[in-house]
């Protein structure tokens, strides 16, 4: 995207994905960064995420070990290979991490 740095300055937390949702009764907009928070809004939204605290927090268990496998796969897989370690690391200085 060649406009990444001005779509990037409007963003909230200056990344993507963003999920957009417009209230039809009143037009205001939900703006959701973040996958974890997008995953999630839509499952609430349509009661998908547990009846009661219980089931609540048993589907957060799973989305949590979810994200834990793939930290580790990429951990073990992606950053196993020196030459993709070093690639993404000269890709994020300065962007993803800021120096």
């Amino acid at each position: 995207m060649t406009d990444w740095p001005i779509v990037k300055s409007s963003t909230p937390f200056g990344t993507v994905p963003i999920l957009y949702e417009t209230n039809n009764s009143t037009g205001v907009i939900l703006e959701i960064p973040e996958s974890g928070a997008i995953e999630r809004y839509p499952a609430g939204k349509f009661s998908l995420l547990g009846d009661n605290l219980r089931k609540q927090t048993l589907n957060d268990i799973l989305y949590a070990q979810a994200v834990m496998l793939n930290t580790k796969f990429v951990a073990k897989v992606v950053w196993t290979f020196e030459e993709i370690r070093q690639m993404a690391l000269e890709q994020s200085l300065g962007t993803t991490f800021p120096v």
